[in-house]
């Protein structure tokens, strides 16, 4: 792994690879896209394990239970399916989970990987306002969460309490008892739709809430008071992030600012405005001294957070900046453009190390390598680290990161005339 070159070339079909997801342990990589099969390979060997055949649209999105052994499949139909990635037979147990008539907004496992929830809607057809509830073990459905009347955009679970959140576009967020899957109490509505919602083990009785009108709400979700609205974004709120302590959370915005907040008073940090475009990207190492945050500018931008000092300005991609992710040691960051490059730096000279022509899907636990997936029906292995400085080029075809960008500019368009 010292020369920076291609370490595997994963020929999955005469078809696009939109999914790639490593397991937990790393132990095994699972690839999907527009021919409807997922794969799983062996990534000791780089030898396909299995074939999982049933979906009848183009796969999108991959998941792991925590616990590696179920594989979750979602297509452009609003179907999804479950896999038994241990059990020996031809289709591993596969269950088909059947009722959301809807898009996938997002797909989320309980702490202890026995519950799966899934949230379906489109932004603008009211075609499904539910979440549903599944049986991991069996891929049975527990419930069908109902109580929305717009699409439900968001589930998140808390860290330590057996309750899960939905939010939704309708302006409310709806908090659910894990074991009885019934509403405890419905928080708001807030004047606005709801399009993010995260917990802090810190600061346990509040979730923050990022809204379409520019709002962050810190919700305490047993009585449903309001406890801080503070700072407040002037547009859209895009993400929502904590650091690894609980101490801060970062929100990024269509109002070209990232705004860092106190998580356990809600007190105003830092108001970024270095950038000149919105922020739909942030990330903290994950030993909590830098934030990066990425705007539609092209820049990368590095904060102290013992200062909230800028730095460092990363500069490399040629358009805008729509994901951040640190390894899991801090040693590098990854960065990912509409303009198809993801860079790889080095965080301790902050350099740019690699590139690749190409979509990052996913960084090997361990920190070992990263995957990209492109429209040539391949996907491709790289070596982590130490590589020297260079352009790597392995997709030949337009990659998703910009099917995707371009998406997300008509829907924020659609939004904001």
């Amino acid at each position: 792994m010292d020369t920076g070159e291609i370490k595997h070339v994963i020929t999955v079909s005469e078809s696009a690879v939109w999914a790639i997801a490593f397991a937990p342990d790393g132990q095994e990589l699972a690839t999907a896209g527009s021919d409807r099969a997922v794969y799983l390979w062996n990534t000791r060997s780089w030898s396909l394990s299995r074939v999982f055949r049933g979906h009848q649209k183009q796969v999108y999105c991959l998941a792991f239970s925590p616990d590696g052994r179920m594989l979750l499949s979602g297509d452009d139909q609003g179907t999804l399916k479950q896999w038994d990635t241990i059990f020996p037979g031809p289709q591993s147990n596969q269950w088909e989970l059947v009722g959301h008539t809807g898009m996938i907004n997002h797909v989320a496992y309980s702490t202890d990987g026995t519950i799966m929830v899934t949230a379906a809607g489109h932004w603008e057809n009211i075609d499904d306002t539910t979440a549903r509830a599944w049986d991991a073990d069996s891929g049975a459905l527990i419930k069908v969460l109902e109580g929305h009347t717009a699409a439900v955009r968001h589930v998140a679970f808390h860290p330590t309490e057996p309750v899960y959140t939905t939010a939704s576009l309708d302006g409310t967020i709806r908090v659910w008892d894990q074991h009885t899957h019934k509403t405890l109490r419905v928080l708001g509505p807030f004047d606005s739709g709801v399009n993010v919602v995260a917990f802090s083990a810190m600061t346990p009785e509040t979730l923050a809430a990022g809204l379409v009108d520019g709002r962050i709400l810190f919700v305490n979700w047993r009585d449903g008071g309001v406890v801080k609205q503070w700072p407040e974004h002037e547009d859209e709120v895009l993400n929502l992030a904590y650091s690894p302590d609980g101490r801060w959370l970062v929100s990024g915005s269509v109002d070209e600012t990232a705004h860092v907040i106190e998580a356990k008073t809600g007190a105003l940090i830092k108001s970024i405005t270095a950038h000149r475009s919105r922020v739909p990207a942030a990330a903290f190492s994950p030993d909590g001294m830098w934030l990066a945050t990425g705007g539609h500018d092209w820049k990368v931008d590095l904060w102290d957070t013992s200062t909230w000092e800028l730095v460092h300005t990363l500069e490399g991609h040629t358009q805008g900046i729509f994901s951040l992710q640190f390894s899991g040691d801090g040693r590098r960051l990854l960065s990912s453009g509409s303009d198809g490059i993801t860079v790889l730096w080095d965080t301790e000279t902050w350099r740019d190390v690699f590139r690749i022509n190409g979509w990052v899907s996913a960084m090997r636990p361990g920190n070992r390598d990263i995957l990209t997936g492109s429209r040539n029906a391949k996907a491709y292995v790289w070596p982590a680290f130490p590589w020297a400085p260079r352009t790597y080029d392995g997709h030949s075809n337009t990659p998703l990161s910009l099917r995707v960008e371009q998406y997300k500019q008509k829907f924020w368009q659609s939004r904001h005339p």
